[in-house]
């Protein structure tokens, strides 16, 4: 069975892209790695279309900005030829690498009169993404956390195969 949770696509997209690095990289590892211990999840202010709770991007800002900065690294992110965003890390010794994640812009012309707004929603769906890839976050609650529970079904008995339905003797 295929794992298609957002957090199995970001592993994948994660291990294909992050190769992009500098030559060198031993201060910015070391910076990354000592950010990263100080980093602390952001809350999960945000409540997506199916109720599932979620990190804003303001959020994930508050969270990040402020430690990177303390160890000399910051973020800025371009979009490449082949319309992936590529977010890179950068360390004020000039060392870098990137994480790129896909952009899938609309081609129906029926979705076209609004594509501006398409096109920055995903804009920033691919920033908050390649911010939870790039720093280790997780970002959303794991698949049906924070779904109300389901409505427990009325079990019926069974014997010899047969269904068996209590009677109610209360009229």
């Amino acid at each position: 069975m295929t794992d298609l949770s957002s957090a199995s696509i970001d592993a994948a997209i994660a291990r294909k892209n992050i190769g992009k690095r500098s030559p060198d990289n031993a201060k910015i590892s070391k910076a990354y790695a000592d950010a990263q211990g100080e980093m602390v999840e952001p809350p999960m202010n945000g409540v997506g279309y199916h109720k599932n709770r979620y990190a804003t991007m303001a959020d994930i800002r508050k969270v990040t900005r402020s430690v990177s900065a303390k160890h000399g690294l910051s973020l800025c992110f371009s979009v490449d030829a082949a319309e992936n965003y590529i977010a890179t890390l950068r360390h004020s010794s000039g060392e870098w690498f990137s994480v790129s994640y896909p952009l899938r812009f609309t081609t129906d012309e029926r979705k076209m009169t609004a594509a501006h707004m398409t096109q920055q929603s995903t804009l920033t769906y691919a920033e908050r993404r390649c911010l939870l890839m790039i720093w280790g976050i997780s970002g959303e609650e794991e698949e049906g956390e924070g779904l109300p529970p389901k409505e427990e079904t009325k079990k019926e008995d069974t014997v010899n195969g047969a269904i068996v339905t209590p009677i109610d003797e209360s009229f």
